[in-house]
């Protein structure tokens, strides 16, 4: 059988300037685990994945619904996106620290009347 050339071949793109190659990593198995929830709605992450992800019992997750799935991360992930885009806001309308301040100790005053 003559070796073809991959230029021959019409599923091989040879890679140019404006082109991304693909590189197949070997199969992997899918980290997917069964798990229960009880008639109190709570369930239990796999030892592994706590271990994985450095879960501990004071860790605090925040559950997302993703169309049919429910996804899990921690809480200080979302809170840091939420400190990041208040911090840009508050860039892009001047709002210096300072005046923050000022601005939640008057509303403290107002709130303890």
């Amino acid at each position: 059988m003559p070796k073809t050339r991959e230029s021959d071949n019409p599923y091989i793109m040879p890679p140019s300037s404006d082109q991304v190659e693909i590189v197949r990593n070997p199969y992997i198995p899918p980290m997917v685990e069964v798990v229960k929830v009880t008639t109190k709605g709570q369930l239990t992450l796999p030892a592994r994945i706590r271990k994985d992800l450095d879960i501990s019992e004071d860790t605090y997750l925040l559950a997302e619904e993703v169309g049919d799935f429910v996804v899990l991360r921690r809480a200080e992930t979302r809170f840091l996106e939420l400190s990041e885009a208040f911090q840009k806001e508050a860039k892009r309308k001047r709002i210096t620290r300072e005046a923050l301040l000022r601005a939640l100790k008057g509303a403290r005053r107002g709130r303890s009347r």
